[in-house]
């Protein structure tokens, strides 16, 4: 679509002026949108506008009294994203309902702090430039976290009355995780899809970005409304992805809550914010390309838009503020990486069909399968070589093997690939983590304890189990790949639980984001498990000593009504007790005293400094003296 610069009065050029110069941003009038224009094609987005451009729409008559619509793409989009040259007839629609509008470039492949700022001086402009002080924000994919870090993080609250977000991550998508993990990085350096953005969509990152953004005083600031889709297409160029986010657990007919074959719906869903419809409605049986296209959620949007004359009945929920979908994570599938050449897998008993998803850069090369005599196994080619949705590899294929025999089998391709094995109605894996309630992180210093939960075709606990655990660090909490190769293995033993097995991991070293990637083998069974956790820096962590300084209990935990902390002294000391939350912010200080040589006992009922009850959720328990201190973990539930 071609465009041309707006003309403006002398102020007007002035404001425009100060704004190229210092923002680095250009305002470019639309034409008036023709009724009559045929949307060719649905896309996700693509090349378009330069990061910084905003593309304002035409004025429609009598508009004055309805608020400003500023629309923000997603990753690997831009303003084109919503106009007819991204297949979208979103700018028609809006501007013949009498909806003025405003369509801005992001950077396509940076993080939501880069684009946050960047996002905050061009609503500052719209605003100007139309004359209102507050617009409503729609955001598709990642421009709900753009968003959510503008407003909240960096004031552009006092621009934003209203965000409608479409398929945003707002909890992350396993596909960032799994592009991170220790399988395919060295695959991910080779496609080159390694940036900034794919990196802090990870689960474990934007678990960190949800534990710094909702206590925020800004959050309450700006009403959020999610909107998610559930249903993914097969054959469509996200059946992979889509496929992948099902075997994981997130698969609506397996009562994970569906995905849009980009973002699980669950993760669609933002702590402190307002659900438009559910998973199952029929209106959110979209995929995530399908989540931004005018046909199918402009009358969603508009129902929800202050001072609306077409206001649709919508049923809503409210998404609280200690929901954390993201403490679990499943497996129906195993991960078989490559730098070419032959590569092996299995298939467990009861299995009644196996999907094999081969990623790779080009879109050659032909997939041979042999089974353990090494005779050819005959596989339904169920989606041709096309784009993939842009977070692992460039081209997939995927084929399908119906009621597999149980046993070994060999991959065979000439070129490096990633192969995603899922087996329906096989043996299950589950890795829970003890980020418990409204906790979502760990501090420097600290272990993670996880369990693992393995199970056959039947249910029955998988005994015996080799399980291979690797965590490694892949960057910091600014969004940058990690400068320092770390890495640890994380060892699991089996417990008195048949299929449960246990791990204490080594302390995490350092500030970041590690990515657990898993394999468990029993015989013909194998399943993967990969999942980003966020370290925060240890505000109280002590060089002197942490390590059983006090004897430092409290019983008990979790807690309700109250808990008894307990702590002993082998001399008389200084000592003092605070009770504060996970982000280290102070709850209640109990100043002891000089306490004798003994056993000591006091009572924490719940409550803060002023004497309100303490919401659910993780504290930490701190006692220090001059020379030393202890840090003991809590839980309370309400």
């Amino acid at each position: 679509m071609k465009t041309t610069t707006i003309r403006l009065g002398l102020m007007a050029l002035a404001f425009l002026f100060c704004v190229s110069a210092t923002l680095g941003q250009t305002l470019q009038q639309l034409p008036t949108p023709k009724e009559d224009s045929q949307i060719l094609a649905i896309s996700g987005g693509g090349s378009g506008p330069a990061p910084g451009t905003i593309l304002v729409g035409a004025v429609p008559p009598n508009s004055s009294s309805k608020p400003v619509l500023v629309f923000i793409h997603g990753y690997q989009g831009s303003a084109n994203t919503w106009l007819p040259d991204g297949g979208n007839d979103m700018y028609s629609r809006a501007y013949n309902d009498g909806y003025r509008t405003a369509f801005v470039s992001v950077y396509e492949d940076q993080t939501m702090w880069t684009n946050g700022q960047l996002f905050r001086d061009q609503l500052a402009a719209i605003t100007n430039y139309y004359g209102v002080n507050r617009v409503v924000v729609v955001a598709h994919s990642k421009g709900g976290l753009d968003t959510d870090a503008a407003v909240v993080h960096y004031g552009a609250h006092v621009d934003v009355e209203r965000v409608i977000t479409l398929g945003s991550p707002h909890y992350g998508s396993p596909l960032a995780d799994l592009a991170q993990s220790g399988w395919t990085s060295w695959l991910g350096a080779i496609f080159g899809q390694f940036n900034d953005a794919t990196y802090v969509m990870q689960t474990g990152y934007m678990n960190y970005f949800r534990s710094v953004t909702d206590n925020h005083a800004n959050r309450p600031k700006t009403a959020f409304r999610t909107l998610g889709g559930w249903d993914w297409d097969t054959f469509s160029t996200l059946g992979p992805s889509g496929s992948y986010l099902s075997s994981i657990g997130y698969s609506y007919f397996w009562g994970g809550g569906g995905n849009d074959g980009v973002v699980p719906y669950n993760l669609s869903r933002r702590p402190n914010s307002t659900e438009l419809y559910y998973s199952g409605s029929s209106r959110t049986k979209y995929d995530h390309f399908e989540l931004n296209q005018g046909p199918n959620v402009w009358t969603t949007i508009r129902g929800q838009l202050p001072s609306t004359l077409s206001r649709e009945a919508v049923p809503t929920s409210e998404t609280t503020a200690d929901y954390v979908p993201t403490d679990k994570v499943g497996s129906r599938f195993l991960v078989v990486a490559s730098q070419g050449g032959a590569s092996e897998f299995t298939i467990d008993g009861g299995a009644t069909r196996a999907t094999v998803e081969i990623r790779t850069l080009t879109e050659g090369g032909m997939l041979k399968v042999m089974d353990a005599a090494q005779r050819p196994v005959a596989m339904e080619v169920t989606k041709e070589t096309s784009e993939t949705e842009g977070l692992l590899g460039r081209y997939v294929k995927q084929y399908t093997l119906e009621q597999p025999t149980a046993g070994k089998y060999n991959l065979d391709l000439d070129e490096p690939y990633l192969a995603i094995v899922t087996i329906e109605d096989g043996g299950t894996a589950l890795l829970d983590t003890d980020l418990e309630g409204t906790r979502q992180v760990y501090m420097a210093g600290e272990s993670m304890e996880l369990m693992l939960t393995l199970e056959d075709a039947n249910g029955n606990g998988i005994l015996n189990a080799d399980v291979i655990a690797t965590a490694r660090l892949t960057g910091t909490l600014e969004g940058t790949a990690a400068n320092e190769a770390i890495s640890f293995p994380i060892t699991f033993e089996a417990t008195d639980k048949a299929g449960v097995y246990r791990a204490v991991s080594p302390a995490l070293p350092t500030t970041g984001v590690y990515n657990l990637s898993l394999d468990a083998y029993s015989g013909d069974f194998h399943r993967s498990i990969t999942k980003s956790v966020g370290v925060i820096e240890n505000k109280w962590a002590n060089p002197i000593s942490q390590t059983n300084a006090f004897d430092l209990q409290n019983f008990p935990n979790p807690f309700g009504a109250q808990t008894t902390i307990r702590f002993s002294l082998e001399e008389s000391e200084e000592i003092t007790l605070q009770i504060v939350d996970i982000m280290g912010r102070e709850v209640r200080t109990f100043a002891l005293g000089n306490y004798a040589a003994g056993m000591h006992t006091l009572v924490w009922d719940g409550t803060n400094s002023a004497g309100a009850t303490v919401p659910t959720g993780t504290y930490l328990i701190r006692l220090q003296s001059a020379t030393r201190s202890q840090t003991r973990r809590v839980q309370m539930v309400r």
